[in-house]
């Protein structure tokens, strides 16, 4: 539903950054959600503290990076269902 409303709000941008702003919020929302189940509540759902560069285990890079590759074609389905043509970058 946030990468719709994401679609929505920047209508005429390109898929490139909506699909950044998306991964963004996925990943923001990740790590919230991380901090809460796997540490306040010790349920150990995920665990990426053997990648480099996560934060506190609960985010990396390289799944943000999986996110954004994802969020392209997400958007490019909303776009072409709320009947507008996309830029590519």
């Amino acid at each position: 539903m946030l990468l719709y409303l994401i679609s929505k709000k920047l209508p005429t941008n390109s898929i490139l950054l909506k699909a950044f702003v998306g991964c963004i919020v996925i990943t923001t929302i990740e790590f919230i959600v991380g901090m809460l189940v796997n540490v306040v509540f010790s349920m150990e759902v995920w665990d990426y503290s053997q990648l480099p560069l996560n934060l506190y285990g609960q985010v990396c890079p390289w799944f943000t990076i999986l996110w954004f590759t994802l969020c392209i074609p997400v958007m490019y389905f909303f776009g072409k269902m709320n009947g507008r043509h996309h830029r590519t970058a």
